[in-house]
């Protein structure tokens, strides 16, 4: 069942839910949600923010700071993050923290699926090879597909 973000409060404080495990958020995020999963969600293993908006959401909201974002993300074993809106800050930040220390073990960026005319291609070559690779060496599963990635990237990988 997907949450929505105003509602993750309330799931995250019942308490017969103190260890949840498996969060899947539906729509958007803000700052005030990643620190509630931060806070709450200690543990957390798996988390699906697939097509959520993390950034650009509306003109009037901030975008979630990308050194949190980066900290929630890289303290769970599996994020599906499939057509998720990340700033290239965001990657950047989420990408430096993996290539140091991680307990991701599966990350799922965009995976080939039914598109729509709304899908979202992530691209992540502004990434530089030395750090993707670097990043993705200490995970176990990848899904990445339909991004815009560089050949120096993929060699990285190798």
């Amino acid at each position: 069942t997907e949450i929505h973000p105003d509602d993750l409060k309330i799931v995250l404080n019942i308490p017969r839910l103190a260890k949840i495990q498996y969060v899947k958020i539906a729509d958007w995020l803000v700052d005030e949600h990643v620190e509630m999963l931060k806070d709450k969600a200690a543990n957390l293993k798996c988390l699906d923010i697939s097509k959520c908006f993390l950034h650009d959401i509306d003109p009037t909201v901030k975008s979630i700071d990308a050194e949190l974002l980066g900290d929630v993300l890289n303290n769970v074993e599996v994020v599906n993050a499939n057509r998720a809106v990340f700033s290239e800050e965001q990657l950047l930040a989420f990408f430096q923290k993996m290539s140091k220390s991680t307990k991701i073990k599966t990350l799922i960026i965009n995976t080939t699926e039914e598109e729509d005319e709304e899908d979202i291609f992530a691209d992540l070559s502004f990434i530089s090879p030395d750090l993707f690779g670097k990043a993705l060496a200490n995970l176990e599963i990848v899904q990445i597909s339909d991004t815009c990635l560089t050949s120096d990237q993929l060699e990285a990988l190798v």
